[in-house]
C-alpha cells in the first residue's frame, strides 16, 4: 500500500490575501462601531465639551472623505491610517476623562453633579470610572447633608417665608424645599448607582438622610396640626359686628377680622401645596367671594356717609339733626347685632342707603335755600348804597331828604326782583 501524500501547495500563497483582507475588515468595523458609539457626543448639552464634539465631527468628515479598499493588497498605508484614527479615538476618549476630572473640580451642587454622570453614563464604553466618580459625589452629597441639617437648626424656630406666602404656608413650603433638596439626589443615587448606597460612606448618608427627613415631616406635620386647631378660634372672628366705632373720634370702620382674611389665604396655599384642610375652613374658602364684597360694599358705604356729612354746612346742623339720627339709628343694627354670617347683610345696606340719600337730598335743598334765598340776598343788601350824595355838589336838608328817600325806594325794589 502506498503511503498518502498532501497537497503541496503554499498555504500564505492561497489563504494570505483573504487573511489581510479580513483583517482590514475587522479594523474598519472597529472604526466604523467607535464612530457609531460617540455620536452620542453630539447629543450632550454640556458647556466646555464643544471643543471634543468638533474633534469628533472633524474627525467623521475625514473618515467620509476616505476610499477604503480593503482588497487593494497594494495600499499599505491602510493599517496606518487604522491605527492613526484609533488612536483619534483614544485621545477623544483621554479628553473625555480629562475633561470629567476638570469639572469635578468645580464647585457646584450634588444633583448638578448627578446631572453630568446620568449624561455621561451614555460614553461608559470609555471608561469613564463613572463608580469613583458616583463615590465622590457621595462624599460631596454628606457635606450637603450636613449644611442643611445646620440650616434647619439655625432657622426652625423662625423660617425665611417668600414674599406674598402665608406664614403657616410658607413654613411648611420652607421644610418641603428642604426636604427636596436631600430627596432629588437620593432619589437619583437609587436610580442610577444603588450599588453606592451600599458602600460605607453611603450606609452613613443614608441614616443621616433618614434624621433629617424625619425632623421635616414632623415639623410640616407640627405646624399643620396647629393651623388645624385655630380654625375655630379663628371663626369666632365672624361672629363680630359688621362695624366699629373708634371711641376716641367716633368714626365708624368696617369690623372685618383680619385673621379671618388670612385664613382664606393660608386655606388656599395649603390646598396648593396638597395638605388635608378641614371642613370649617373650606368652607370660608367657599365664601370669599361673599366675604370681600360684603366688606368692600360697607367701606364704599361709610365713605359716602362721611363725604355726605362733612358736606353739611356747620349752620345747618342743627336744623339736620334729625336726618343725622335717623341714619344713625339705620346704622345702629351693625354695630351689635348684625356678623358676617347674617344673611339680611343686603337688606340693612339697603336701608342704610335709603336713609344716606334723603339726607343727601335735604342737605341739598337746605344748602341751596342757604346759598340762593339767604346768604346771596345778604350779600347783595350789603353792597347796597342807601345814601347817594353828589360828589361836588351841596345839598339842602330838603334835597337830601328827597334823594335819600329815592334811593332807598330804588333799592328796596331791587332788591324784592
Amino acid at each position: 500500500m502506498c503511503p498518502f501524500r498532501g497537497f503541496n501547495f503554499s498555504e500564505n500563497y492561497i489563504f494570505g490575501k483573504f487573511d489581510v483582507y479580513s483583517n482590514r475588515l475587522n479594523k474598519l468595523v472597529h472604526i466604523l462601531d467607535l464612530v457609531d458609539k460617540f455620536t452620542v457626543l453630539t447629543t450632550l448639552k454640556i458647556e466646555g465639551i464643544d471643543a471634543i464634539v468638533t474633534r469628533y465631527k472633524t474627525l467623521c468628515e475625514n473618515l467620509k472623505k476616505k476610499n477604503f479598499d480593503g482588497a487593494d493588497q497594494m495600499r499599505k498605508e491602510f493599517n496606518k491610517e487604522m491605527d492613526d484614527y484609533k488612536n483619534q479615538f483614544d485621545t477623544i476618549e483621554q479628553e473625555l476623562r480629562d475633561f470629567l476630572d476638570l469639572w469635578f473640580t468645580r464647585p457646584t451642587s450634588v444633583e448638578r453633579q448627578l446631572d453630568i454622570l446620568e449624561k455621561f453614563q451614555q460614553l461608559e464604553f470609555c471608561h469613564l470610572d463613572l463608580a469613583n466618580k458616583y463615590a465622590l459625589v457621595m462624599k460631596n452629597y454628606a457635606h450637603e447633608l450636613d449644611n442643611i441639617r445646620n440650616l434647619y437648626e439655625q432657622q426652625k424656630t423662625d423660617p425665611p417665608v417668600i414674599r406674598n406666602m402665608t406664614p403657616i404656608a410658607g413654613k411648611i413650603y420652607w421644610a418641603r424645599h428642604l426636604f427636596k433638596l436631600i430627596d432629588n439626589p437620593m432619589q437619583q443615587f437609587k436610580r442610577r448607582c444603588s450599588d453606592v448606597l451600599w458602600t460605607a460612606d453611603g450606609q452613613k448618608c443614608v441614616r443621616q438622610f433618614n434624621k433629617i427627613a424625619a425632623a421635616l415631616v414632623e415639623f410640616e406635620l407640627l405646624y399643620h396640626h396647629h393651623w388645624c386647631q385655630s380654625i375655630e378660634q379663628v371663626n369666632t372672628g365672624l361672629s363680630s359686628s359688621l362695624l366699629v366705632r373708634d371711641l376716641t373720634t367716633g368714626k365708624l370702620f368696617v369690623n372685618l377680622d383680619l385673621g379671618i382674611l388670612e385664613l382664606i389665604y393660608e386655606t388656599r396655599y395649603l390646598r396648593v401645596l396638597g395638605l388635608t384642610i378641614p371642613a370649617a375652613a373650606q368652607r370660608l374658602l367657599i365664601q370669599e367671594p361673599k366675604f370681600k364684597q360684603r366688606y368692600y360694599t360697607l367701606k364704599e358705604l361709610l365713605a359716602e356717609i362721611e363725604e355726605a356729612e362733612s358736606a353739611i354746612p356747620a349752620i345747618l346742623v342743627p336744623l339736620l339733626r334729625p336726618s343725622l339720627e335717623h341714619l344713625q339709628k339705620a346704622l345702629s343694627p351693625g354695630l351689635c347685632i348684625l356678623g358676617w354670617c347674617t344673611t339680611n347683610i343686603d337688606d340693612y345696606v339697603n336701608k342704610v342707603r335709603t336713609e344716606l340719600g334723603a339726607l343727601q337730598l335735604l342737605t341739598k335743598r337746605a344748602a341751596d335755600i342757604l346759598q340762593c334765598r339767604i346768604e346771596d340776598v345778604l350779600d347783595e343788601m350789603s353792597m347796597t348804597s342807601l345814601c347817594d350824595l353828589p360828589e361836588f355838589e351841596q345839598l339842602s336838608m330838603s334835597d337830601f331828604i328827597r334823594t335819600t328817600e329815592d334811593t332807598v325806594t330804588a333799592a328796596r325794589e331791587s332788591l324784592s326782583k
